[in-house]
């Protein structure tokens, strides 16, 4: 039997998480708002990452 490798498995919840996240800012409204801030510049950070699953 051959042994489970459970860093697969981080990386696939971790792709389907960001899967789910960049289609929830498509239908937020997150890219017609301007980056003002320290917040909308993490939330450009996090979009940056999340869309690594696409």
């Amino acid at each position: 039997m051959r042994k489970r490798l459970y860093q697969i498995d981080v990386i696939k919840v971790f792709a389907i998480f960001s899967v789910v996240s960049v289609h929830f800012l498509l239908n937020s409204g997150f890219y017609d708002i301007s980056v003002t801030g320290w917040m909308p510049t993490i939330d450009v950070i996090l979009r940056t990452i999340f869309i690594t699953a696409v």
